[in-house]
């Protein structure tokens, strides 16, 4: 029975030790402290990307295909008329689809094909941002029957892009300090740095202007925008 004892007291023993050594090992591991920085830089825009199209619709492909050519040829050209560059027009998308009469009650393949529609698209890039809508008033002009994705770019997108993300992390250590100075504690080392995906925003305006017979396309600033996480070890 002593002997039994003496085990359970040296037992009691060892887990109070290991407990205060877990506690004292605790006590000696550094808080930490994670906040986000973010910021934002404001570039204007230098350019532009827009799609122009044209859709044509006959009752036979090689007729829809051949005046579906010749249309964004006369696009192309007048494009090339009022300066946009033969390396800033590339094609988007080509499509040739039949159309169908669909009638109720009918399988998929027993519906009548009435004709066929082409489409070609063309991506164009416009260096001057000034001239967007007079290249979107000369393609509809020349038979462009298609117009969207109006983009508006910056060239100093990538400077932009590295303030940001500086003036973020300044951001988030300024709020680290502050942080650590309200909680009594000390800021130490930068554990980590995480990147967050933020990008950027634009904007554009379109109007018709009817005084000049065009559209008016009105280009807005670009924010490029940057968010970080970082975290920090503290010490009393």
């Amino acid at each position: 029975m002593k002997k039994v004892l003496s085990l359970l007291l040296v037992l009691c023993f060892a887990l109070f030790s290991c407990a205060a050594m877990a506690e004292e090992a605790a006590a000696d591991i550094p808080g930490e402290l994670t906040v986000t920085g973010e910021a934002q830089v404001v570039v204007p825009a230098d350019y532009a990307e827009l799609t122009l199209g044209v859709s044509t619709l006959a009752e036979a492909v090689s007729e829809a295909s051949a005046t579906n050519s010749a249309t964004l040829d006369a696009v192309i050209e007048a494009l090339h008329g009022i300066g946009i560059a033969p390396e800033d027009m590339v094609t988007e998308n080509f499509s040739i689809s039949p159309v169908y009469d669909y009638q109720y009650g009918k399988l998929g393949e027993s519906q009548t094909v009435t004709g066929y529609q082409v489409e070609n698209r063309v991506r164009v890039t416009v260096r001057d941002v000034t001239q967007v809508g007079a290249v979107l008033d000369t393609g509809v002009a020349a038979g462009a029957n298609e117009a969207f994705g109006i983009t508006f770019c910056s060239t100093q997108a990538a400077d932009a892009a590295n303030q940001a993300l500086q003036a973020a992390v300044a951001e988030g250590q300024r709020k680290a300090e502050l942080l650590a100075e309200a909680c009594g504690q000390t800021l130490g080392a930068l554990i980590s740095v995480t990147e967050s995906p933020y990008g950027g925003s634009g904007g554009v305006t379109l109007k018709y202007d009817a005084a000049v017979g065009g559209t008016t396309i009105l280009a807005n600033d670009l924010t490029v925008s940057a968010q970080v996480s970082l975290t920090y070890q503290l010490a009393e």
